[in-house]
């Protein structure tokens, strides 16, 4: 028996978190909403732990269990591979990096209803997380310059990698730190933001403070006036 753990409306189709008897989630399928049957069902107020995880986007490594209910068949293990995509039954390679479970379960759907099925009730969760999403490079003038892995499991801040690169040496130019971060393959495809993380540190500003990204370059100038 399965039971719905949360439910994303609309119209007479709903995206239901589904969740086994013994209480592990399956992950997001798309279904009829007049098929659900609410004497069962479990609505998530808030989001629940599966939820949170089912939110995360994909990443390089991730392993993740697919299946198609209509199969009525065991979950196929698969893996986001280094190019950023999973195999997929039927249609071969399919895009995953930088999109939830849930995002990828619809299109792959989309996909399948496209050639082989008539209705494709596709369910793909998250086995395990890389340990990390990538790297960034911090140079400049910070007192231990270098990569720093990302976490899978948090996100990583422009100020989080300044402190943890033992934050900024005497003559550092805080207010025009520059991160430098790739938007596509060819060499110009680069976007630059500059930030001023001596306000973030010194007046709280968070706001102004920037989730980095795999590949992110950040350099820390020196100070053209030294006092």
């Amino acid at each position: 028996m399965q039971h719905i753990l949360a439910i994303d409306a609309g119209g007479s189709k709903c995206d239901a978190l589904l969740l086994q008897e013994d209480g592990v989630a399956l992950g997001w399928g798309h279904i009829e909403a007049q098929s659900l049957d609410i004497t069962r069902a479990r609505v998530g107020i808030g989001r629940a732990p599966h939820a949170i995880e089912l939110a995360i986007e994909l990443a390089i490594g991730d392993r993740l269990s697919f299946r198609i209910q209509e199969d009525e068949e065991d979950p196929k293990p698969m893996m986001v591979t280094d190019s950023g995509e999973v195999e997929v039954p039927y249609i071969g390679r399919f895009p995953a990096e930088g999109k939830t479970c849930k995002q990828l379960a619809h299109q792959i759907k989309a996909a399948l209803e496209k050639d082989y099925y008539i209705e494709a009730t596709v369910i793909i969760a998250v086995d395990l997380l890389a340990k990390t999403r990538g790297r960034v490079y911090l140079v400049g003038a910070l007192r231990m310059p270098g990569p720093q892995e990302i976490p899978s499991d948090e996100t990583l801040t422009l100020s989080k990698a300044i402190l943890r690169s033992g934050g900024f040496t005497e003559y550092a130019d805080k207010k025009n730190v520059k991160i430098t971060r790739k938007t596509g393959p060819a060499e110009a495809d680069k976007q630059t933001f500059i930030v001023n993380v001596g306000q973030i540190f010194d007046n709280g500003k968070v706001e102004t403070d920037i989730p980095l990204e795999p590949g992110d370059l950040i350099l820390v100038p020196d100070r053209k006036i030294r006092f």
